[in-house]
């Protein structure tokens, strides 16, 4: 009895060790198990090519103009082949434009050239990874060497890690503590060429190997970069709402797939109806390139109740309406720049599923839509907006239910311009928000919201309770014999 009692002991033992035993602070703490498996970025430790382990400040020498922004140089020679330098010249937020983004998107540009012949390096494939290891955005550099793009990483990261990579140069990362702060992130890169002993798979002959296409069978897409908000709309236009906003929840996911040379060939957006708190018959819809897109034409069609009662909350979950695409295919790709950063321009139509033409629109605030360009306002007389957008899900107050009780931390973020409380979506008062809805109820919304790795973790954790509880049943059983 007891040899087998410690043999259930020892895999118990072993197996935690597996997890947990080694750190490997090249991906930040990545357990071993999850390498096996696959999740994790690429492990510079064993780059074939450019390392750069350095800040955003560098580890040369570093200037400042008199913008603000900084300058510098770094010079790493840690991977096993080639070397690589960064000129750095990010450029400081403001910090004065207030204009209840939530997700405030960082305009990117990152220029690749070889450091011998100064010629530009087409067609480097480049992947920006949040804090939790999760890809948050993808770009590829042009014919000229240069890559223009925006992300919008979470408020709540901690740090980004950019990764330029070709596979006649090798790897070259760089690690951004401070993106919030940026309003660009702007590097010159000089990479060395590394020895390519077998050219590398390009099955659809687009020039980016088959091991960085995502596409890698359909030469008009090499990369597909995704975004997921709640939109969150009082439809009182252009009266002063009662700041519940609950008259109308949407879900909107996008994806956009990007071509050699990083321009968007394809736009994907799908709305699903979450809430309507409102009298009116509410339509949604957006503007992509100038045109019109109404993905939902009455919310109150979509649901079977409105998902904003207080007395619904133990008994009833909600559920969402149907999925609403729309798949816009470009002949003739366009820049990123010229689509502009997700999520694009998303609106309300007040009792547009009721009546046709009607023309007030309910617009975000931040967007520089035509709408907001003609005059037409997009805050109320107290500067007080009508619509919210926040990334991930989200769960919404009560019906009556001022957001500013609903989440306390809002008042905050509201009279700081942004300054403080900048994750104040995230503290809600669980008494005054509807959370019982089958996207971001319970265990499903902790796994949503923790990060690929954690996610790893929390199963590896829920397996090594489900062996310790087998093998305590397994000894209890065996010492009854």
């Amino acid at each position: 009895m007891k040899p087998t009692k410690y043999i259930i002991s020892f895999l118990v033992i072993a197996l935690a060790a597996f997890m947990i035993g080694c750190y490997d602070s090249n991906k930040k703490k990545m357990l071993p198990l999850l390498d096996v498996a696959g999740y994790g970025k690429p492990d510079t430790g064993k780059s074939t090519g450019n390392t750069n382990t350095g800040n955003n400040s560098g580890t040369g020498s570093t200037v400042a103009d008199n913008n603000g922004n900084t300058g510098g140089t770094t010079d790493n020679n840690a991977g096993s082949g080639g070397s690589g330098s960064q000129y750095v010249n990010d450029q400081n937020s403001s910090g004065d434009d207030f204009n209840y983004n939530t997700s405030k998107p960082i305009d990117v540009s990152l220029t690749v050239k070889d450091a011998d012949s100064m010629a530009p390096i087409s067609q480097v494939i480049i992947s920006v990874y949040n804090e939790k290891d999760e890809l948050i955005s993808g770009a590829v550099t042009n014919a000229a060497g240069v890559s223009d793009f925006s992300i919008a990483p979470d408020i709540v990261n901690k740090g980004i890690v950019i990764t330029v990579k070709h596979d006649g140069y090798g790897e070259f990362q760089i690690p951004i503590a401070n993106e919030q702060e940026l309003a660009k992130i702007e590097r010159y890169i000089m990479l060395r060429k590394i020895p390519v002993e077998v050219k590398p798979l390009d099955s659809d002959g687009d020039g980016v190997a088959d091991a960085d296409d995502e596409f890698k069978n359909d030469a008009r897409y090499v990369k597909a970069v995704k975004g997921e908000y709640t939109l969150a709309f009082e439809d009182k236009f252009f009266q002063k709402g009662e700041a519940d906003f609950n008259d109308a929840v949407i879900k909107l996911t996008f994806e956009e797939r990007i071509n050699a040379q990083n321009k968007v060939a394809y736009v994907k957006v799908t709305a699903v109806a979450l809430a309507s708190g409102a009298g009116y018959h509410n339509q949604f819809a957006i503007n992509i390139l100038g045109k019109k897109y109404v993905l939902i034409n009455d919310l109150k069609d979509d649901l079977k109740k409105p998902f904003t009662e207080k007395k619904d909350k133990k008994n009833d979950k909600c559920v969402p309406g149907v999925e609403h695409s729309a798949e816009i295919v470009l002949d003739v790709p366009v820049d990123r720049d010229t689509l502009g950063p997700m999520p694009y321009d998303p609106f309300l139509i007040p009792e547009g599923g009721k009546l046709e033409n009607r023309a007030e629109e309910i617009h975000l605030s931040f967007v520089e839509s035509v709408y907001k360009a003609k005059g037409n306002k997009v805050l109320d007389n107290d500067g007080f907006p009508w619509a919210l957008v926040v990334p991930g899900n989200w769960c919404w107050p009560y019906e009556s239910v001022d957001i500013r009780t609903a989440y306390p931390q809002f008042q905050t973020w509201y009279t700081s311009q942004g300054k403080s409380a900048q994750d104040w979506y995230l503290h809600p008062n669980t008494d005054e928000v509807y959370c019982n809805c089958a996207e971001s109820s319970g265990l499903a919304n902790y796994i949503i919201g923790v990060g690929r790795s954690n996610k790893m973790v929390l199963i590896g954790g829920l397996v090594l309770v489900m062996i310790s509880i087998g093998g305590v049943f397994i000894v209890k059983k065996i010492k009854r014999k």
